[in-house]
């Protein structure tokens, strides 16, 4: 059990290395590993965050809660980022570890790039997450792996 009073979480930049396997679990399950590999994950441009529970010292322990990786693309002929391979280890839903990822990755993108502009092909099921966190949808429906997705976009001022 986790003492969610006594540990804090912390989401900080990682190697790709580090989330492909909750990637893999969470988004792809029962397909083989290589389609947990996204185009431009190797990419000098590429953030990828990683959640952990901290000890008092401020140092991440025990294994990944949550992963999230945001690529380098284009919104309406602007560069934007492209959240891609979102995921939160199933027994750690609902402790706020995927609306951390987002508020940190997009702070340390801004300060970095000065880019403020995001998007994402969202899971129909995951819109309301997303929307609580100041995203607008951008499209109709459409289906991507078989699924109900949605274009989603967020301007940071």
């Amino acid at each position: 059990m986790v003492e969610n009073n006594i540990l804090a979480r912390i989401a900080i930049k990682v190697d790709i290395e580090a989330i492909f396997d909750l990637r893999h679990h969470i988004l792809r399950q029962g397909l083989p590993k290589d389609e947990a590999i996204f185009i431009g994950d190797n990419e000098s441009t590429t953030y990828h965050f990683g959640a952990y529970w901290q000890d008092p010292t401020g140092n991440p322990i025990g294994n990944i809660l949550g992963c999230a990786t945001f690529i380098l693309n284009v919104w309406e002929q602007k560069p934007a980022y492209q959240l891609r391979g979102m995921a939160t280890h199933t027994q750690f839903q609902g402790y706020g570890i995927g609306k951390e990822l987002l508020i940190t990755a997009e702070t340390i993108i801004i300060l970095e790039t000065n880019i403020h502009e995001f998007w994402c092909n969202a899971r129909q099921s995951a819109i309301g997450f997303y929307k609580k966190l100041g995203w607008s949808i951008q499209s109709d429906i459409f289906l991507l792996r078989d699924e109900p997705h949605v274009k989603m976009y967020k301007l940071v001022q």
